[in-house]
């Protein structure tokens, strides 16, 4: 079948003009037939919407909308762009008295709505659509192709789409609808994007799914469980990020100034110089001044789960350039003791082990204990600041940033990472389990990295240096 691209139609890049006043001579052969598609495929939704409006009654138009989750067909209504619910309706909903699915019955019932090119279209978009969970392969923003695999089936197709190609980065996981037209794939209706740390417990969620509902079914196929329970699996919602302490419990940020006798401060010291949890880093205990600055080391045995977690650690280096981990920090001045620590349990333990070692105990002067969680909660909240100078950009020092981030990761290949078993990515690329965990982790960087770069941050590689940094090429 071939579409001509309508010169005096809405230019499909969202411009607001004309095609012939925009995009025209600007565009590969490819790209243009990819429009004229688009301008096509709009002309046929808007006759579908228009069926809807002018072909059903309000009992038959309240009927679908209550189908869809909302009280009436007027909540549609005051959507200012309600694609959801007609991307369910055209797709998913079935017809009220033949069960067949609404895109059959209106080919069926309506035929003479439609030209017979738009008929042709109408069938093969009937019978070629897929929801999937999607991994991006590929994005080029100068021909807009973006390679998709579905992770499930493992099936991967390569689509045109100018908006997905200029947003969307390599390991982007995105739960949406294509349909093949023709033997072309295109991206239609609506869908969301999946943070990639959300995957894992996301496939769990639709096997689990899928396997409650092939009991009532046992011949139901993969593809058409998704696309009956589009609308279901599209309101997923992961469990929420939990901010939490390297011991394992959640992060509170507990610290405290309380006033401390002088005559007990050798008594305090001489403990924390025999006892083996703590390591003193800087002191200086006379007549004439007290300083100290000591750390509680982390036990070994102190681990927390990984899965939806994000952990916080706290590090210092010892004058041998050795990394210590600590749960505390207690410092001295004067008269004065500060104690920190990002847990709570630690912290009023650490106190209670003071107070018993001291004959008089120590005395608050201030002390703030909260939630990691409640003050983020509490900056989103706060009023935006201003944004930076336009100019900010012309003057900032990328070369400086790149070098800083060089640094930061030449370093960071001989950390124990947690998401590599506590092995360094140097130890973790002699193991097969390694190279597939780092793998995995340096594909999350990539995507990250690609994101900054299409949004005007620096454009630095960290999957490449530290391939490049590893000999790593896996």
């Amino acid at each position: 079948m071939n579409i001509k691209i309508s010169l005096n139609g809405k230019c499909p890049c969202w411009s607001g003009e004309k095609y012939k006043k925009c995009c025209i001579g600007k565009l590969t052969q490819e790209q243009e037939k990819y429009f004229s598609f688009l301008q096509y495929s709009d002309k046929i939704k808007n006759k579908l919407i228009m069926w809807f409006w002018t072909d059903l009654n309000d009992f038959e138009r309240d009927y679908y909308a209550k189908e869809f989750g909302v009280k009436n067909i007027k909540i549609i209504e005051s959507k200012d762009n309600p694609a959801e619910f007609f991307e369910w309706l055209f797709y998913q909903a079935r017809e009220k008295e033949t069960k067949d699915s609404i895109l059959k019955f209106i080919i069926e019932r309506y035929p003479f709505l439609f030209d017979p090119n738009e008929l042709l279209l109408l069938r093969e978009r009937l019978n070629n659509n897929q929801v999937g969970v999607f991994e991006l392969l590929k994005s080029d923003e100068k021909t807009w192709k973006i390679v998709l695999k579905e992770i499930i089936s493992g099936e991967t197709c390569e689509v045109l789409d100018r908006l997905g190609s200029s947003h969307s980065a390599i390991g982007d996981i995105i739960i949406t609808r294509i349909e093949k037209i023709f033997s072309k794939y295109y991206i239609c209706g609506y869908g969301i994007n999946l943070q990639r740390r959300n995957r894992d417990e996301f496939l769990k969620f639709i096997n689990r799914f899928y396997e409650d509902e092939k009991k009532k079914n046992a011949a139901l196929t993969y593809k058409d469980f998704m696309n009956n329970n589009a609308k279901a699996i599209m309101k997923f919602e992961s469990e929420p990020m939990k901010i939490v302490a390297s011991t394992g419990e959640n992060l509170v940020l507990c610290e405290g100034k309380y006033k401390i006798d002088v005559k007990e401060i050798p008594k305090l010291m001489n403990f924390f110089e025999k006892n083996t949890d703590f390591i003193i880093t800087e002191h200086k205990i006379n007549s004439q001044k007290n300083y100290a600055h000591i750390i509680l080391k982390k036990n070994e045995d102190e681990s927390a789960k990984q899965d939806n977690k994000l952990r916080v650690y706290s590090f210092m280096i010892n004058p041998s350039g050795q990394k210590i981990e600590y749960i505390a920090a207690i410092k001295i001045k004067k008269d004065n003791i500060k104690i920190f620590s990002q847990s709570k349990d630690v912290y009023r333990n650490l106190i209670e082990r003071i107070n018993n070692l001291l004959n008089k105990k120590l005395v608050v002067l201030k002390e703030s204990i909260e939630e990691a969680e409640k003050i983020l909660r509490r900056i989103k909240t706060k009023p935006k600041q201003a944004p930076k100078h336009k100019e900010y950009k012309k003057y900032r020092n990328d070369e400086l940033e790149k070098g800083f981030l060089k640094d930061y990761y030449k370093n960071w290949c001989n950390e124990k990472i947690p998401a590599l078993n506590n092995q360094t990515p140097r130890e973790a690329i002699k193991t097969e389990d390694g190279k597939k965990l780092l793998k995995e982790l340096l594909l999350d960087m990539k995507n990250m990295d690609e994101h900054k770069r299409k949004s005007g941050e620096t454009n630095f590689s960290t999957e490449q240096f530290i391939r490049n940094e590893l000999c790593f090429y896996d």
